[in-house]
């Protein structure tokens, strides 16, 4: 919706700057798609890219209605709609911009690719578990800049690789490295939990058509079902 500006938008700046946190939170999960259909690297790059900016140039994105259901599934749609569209075309046309070059890094997406194990999953599957893994990422980012801001980065950089729920810390050696009591880091961790889960969930309510409890914690199972699946 923000990325669509919406009549409550004060300025084109929003819809814009969303606009561009769009294509660079989801650009991956496509890319990854169109790798596992088995289109090469670089058909791969210039599908999404292409429909990256279709969007942009058609403002397309100003159809995700809330009334619509899971942003994840329109967007896949509208790019199953691109591919469709390409091939009836028989071409496809190769656009520029320093936009979207900016969020396109081809070789580490592929080694991204690579890593994946895409031999493993359907392009369905693969596009579930490569948008779950960059919410995630996102919500974890979004928790950093906050700690930052609040001048706190220093604990969350040292607790990070403990956020999973019964793992066991060394809490003395946080303790002495952060220069706190071990009951200090025991709380600030348990709080960094916490705040975790309410960032993960507040990512997900944001691509749901509901944001009650019980939608956003049926995606979030779905979510990480999708990332545990062999």
């Amino acid at each position: 919706m923000r990325a669509g500006g919406g009549a409550n938008r004060p300025s084109q700046e929003a819809p814009n700057q969303a606009l561009e946190e769009l294509c660079a939170r989801y650009w991956f999960p496509l890319y990854a798609f169109a790798r596992r259909q088995g289109h090469a690297a670089a058909d791969a790059q210039d599908l999404v890219q292409g429909f990256l900016l279709d969007v942009l140039e058609r403002n397309a994105i100003a159809s995700a209605s809330e009334k619509r259901g899971r942003f994840r599934n329109f967007l896949l749609q509208s790019f199953r709609n691109y591919q469709s569209k390409m091939r009836e075309q028989a071409s496809a046309k190769k656009r520029g911009g320093d936009f979207l070059h900016q969020s396109f890094e081809g070789g580490a997406a592929e080694q991204r690719f690579q890593r994946a194990d895409p031999s493993a999953a359907s392009p369905e599957q693969l596009f579930l578990r490569s948008w779950t893994m960059d919410l995630l990422a996102a919500a974890l980012e979004d928790l950093r800049m906050d700690y930052h801001k609040k001048g706190k980065e220093s604990i969350f950089l040292a607790l990070q690789d403990d956020l999973a729920e019964g793992s066991t810390p060394d809490y003395a050696a946080l303790a002495e490295s952060l220069d706190l009591s071990v009951g200090s880091v025991r709380v600030a961790l348990h709080r960094l939990r916490g705040r975790y889960r309410e960032a993960v969930r507040s990512a997900i309510a944001e691509t749901l058509e509901q944001a009650s409890e019980s939608d956003v914690e049926r995606e979030l199972t779905e979510l990480l079902q999708a990332l545990s699946a062999t």
